[in-house]
């Protein structure tokens, strides 16, 4: 009986042995940290904020990136502005994700690391008319997702009418790839110099949201 119970230990303890070596590999994989901050500072993601962008994945909603933006907000009680607030601070472009970012400007609501899940994130010089200009010019707005441990942001944003995820990392600027994983996807279609297309080199700041309409408190 002794020796059986010893047996029994022995097993337990390398159960335990083994199953800490999977946790520690575990931490290893490249997964979303945001939720788990927010957990420890006491809060936690709306649960029909995050439905709702997992709804319009790999949809044709919005019709443009703008139009999705607007689409998150009328369905969560207008998280990111009202609409009237938006319509003196667009250009005599028309270009909404212009309009929206003056307003967070206008707000000292840019900002350029440590984004939330929800925060919006702005592009400068995405389309034909403007990929190659000198002059930095607003062009596109998507919302953040995930935020990743290694720097990695995931955000859904409208491309060509659908709906769909892409990815920028800041800590690695210049690569599209690392070890076969996107770190920072093309936001525009270049012919020359691709590495000035990327997310990362086209970065204009993150719109940091009122993160009491999107965290709550446990």
């Amino acid at each position: 009986m002794e020796i059986f119970m010893k047996k029994k230990l022995l097993l337990v303890f390398l159960s335990l042995f083994f199953l800490t070596g999977c946790v520690k590999k575990q931490s290893m994989i490249d997964v979303p940290i945001a939720q788990d901050l927010d957990f420890e500072s006491g809060f936690y993601v709306n649960e029909n904020f995050i439905k709702t962008l997992e709804s319009l994945e790999e949809k044709k909603k919005g019709r443009d990136c703008s139009g999705l933006i607007y689409l998150i907000n009328e369905k969560n009680d207008n998280i990111y502005f009202l609409e009237e607030e938006i319509y003196k601070f667009t250009p005599k472009s028309g270009r909404r994700s212009a309009g929206i970012y003056n307003f967070y400007k206008s707000n000292n609501n840019i900002i350029f690391k440590s984004p939330k899940i929800g925060d919006l994130i702005f592009f400068y010089n995405t389309t034909k008319n403007t990929k190659y200009s000198k002059i930095k010019q607003i062009t596109h707005v998507g919302v953040v997702k995930d935020v990743f441990s290694d720097g990695r942001v995931s955000f859904l944003h409208n491309v060509r009418g659908v709906n769909r995820i892409d990815y920028i990392n800041l800590n690695q600027k210049n690569s599209h790839k690392v070890n076969d994983k996107i770190v920072n996807s093309y936001i525009t279609r270049c012919s020359k110099n691709k590495i000035s297309c990327l997310a990362s080199n086209r970065f204009a700041g993150y719109g940091k949201v009122d993160h009491e309409k999107i965290y709550f408190e446990k």
